[in-house]
Formats: structure tokens, sequence, C-alpha cells
């Protein structure tokens, strides 16, 4: 798994390359913090998805609520949309987790 970020232009990109697991939350979080200060939208990327941990569904809808707060906004890129719903659907979270 990796994961990096880029910001530019007042937009906030978070790159995923892999699986999404447990091990990687803590530095997701970090990520997600930091995008949500400096940009005011941040796209998140998920390249290669092959399993999404429940912590990291998590993650997304506490940011998304923080985001709202903020009139800020979390959007993915359309690349991962569809497998991603899939496992937000499965996972319980489609009514709590905004997919663009």
């Amino acid at each position: 798994m990796n994961l990096e970020m880029d910001t530019t232009n007042n937009q906030a990109v978070i790159t995923i390359i892999g699986e999404i697991s447990l091990l990687m939350a803590t530095k997701m979080k970090e990520l997600l913090d930091q995008a949500m200060k400096s940009a005011s939208v941040t796209m998140i990327q998920i390249k290669d998805m092959s399993f999404v941990d429940l912590s990291f569904l998590q993650l997304i809808y506490a940011a998304q609520q923080k985001c709202l707060k903020n009139r800020k906004r979390i959007v993915f890129h359309e690349s991962c949309v569809e497998q991603l719903k899939q496992y937000v659907q499965e996972a319980g979270f489609s009514h709590t987790i905004t997919m663009n």
C-alpha cells in the first residue's frame, strides 16, 4: 500500500495505491487532517483497490462530518467510485458516507 498527498490550487489529492488496511489508518488520518487544513476540496483517488478495511470507512465518515462543519468537501476520483460504493454498501455505511 502506498499513500501520498499533493496540494494544488486549493485542492488536495490523496492517492492510495493497493489494499486499504488498518495499518494505514494513522497515516490516512494525518493526511486527511492536513488536507482539510490546506484545501477546501480533498479528492481521494484509489488505484488497484483490492480490499477496504472498516477503519478507512470510519475515517472517511468522520472527515466528511468535519468538512460539513467547515464548509469543505471530500470527493472521490471517478475511477474508484463504483468499486468503493460496493465496499460502503457491504459495510452498512451507504446512508452515512456521501459518494459524489
